[in-house]
């Protein structure tokens, strides 16, 4: 079985705006239509049997819409993971009915969102998500982010999140890149 744990789409009604400032953002092209069909015909094309789709959200307002409409597109070829945002004032509970929805993990989004993952702010999230659900987390930079940027998930503060939640379930996505070396002191 092929599984694709990293993908992103959008409703229909937002789809086109968003690929389009995702790709003037990042600078190269999509692989395909960011909708529910779009990602499914290049998944037959391309040998792909479930796709994990992640749910991300830059505002806070956001979140449930984004989140029920995550719930809304489960089948037997999309397996979506829940947006999750820093400044929520319930995280644990939004996991809880994620997982009552069938949801199996969620998305982390530091840069996005400006956040360390080793904050203890994040810990209760950490703590709900427990050894059943799975966390995916943006590591390292942007593609375009400058010299003196705050790099909020550098390596060091990925393993940080790990040492404190060792029964938590990571993905951490780009980490493999030549830009998210890390300092002995984690940053």
């Amino acid at each position: 079985m092929r599984i694709d744990i990293h993908t992103h789409i959008s409703p229909e009604r937002i789809a086109a705006q968003v690929l389009e400032n995702m790709t003037s953002t990042f600078g190269y092209p999509a692989v395909g239509v960011n909708t529910v069909d779009g990602l499914k015909a290049h998944m037959r094309a391309s040998g792909v049997d479930k796709s994990v789709v992640l749910g991300v959200v830059e505002r806070l307002e956001h979140l449930k819409p984004a989140n029920d409409w995550l719930i809304s597109i489960q089948d037997d070829m999309l397996v979506p993971f829940g947006a999750v945002h820093p400044d929520m004032e319930d995280m644990p509970g939004e996991v809880r009915r994620l997982r009552e929805a069938g949801i199996k993990g969620v998305k982390l989004h530091p840069m996005l969102n400006r956040f360390f993952p080793d904050d203890p702010k994040m810990f209760p999230l950490y703590e709900e998500l427990g050894d059943d659900m799975v966390v995916e987390i943006h590591s390292g930079r942007w593609a375009h982010t400058k010299p003196g940027d705050t790099v909020y998930s550098p390596p060091g503060r990925v393993m940080n999140m790990v040492r404190q939640f060792p029964k938590l379930k990571v993905i951490a996505l780009h980490l493999g890149g030549s830009t998210c070396w890390t300092s002995p002191s984690g940053n």
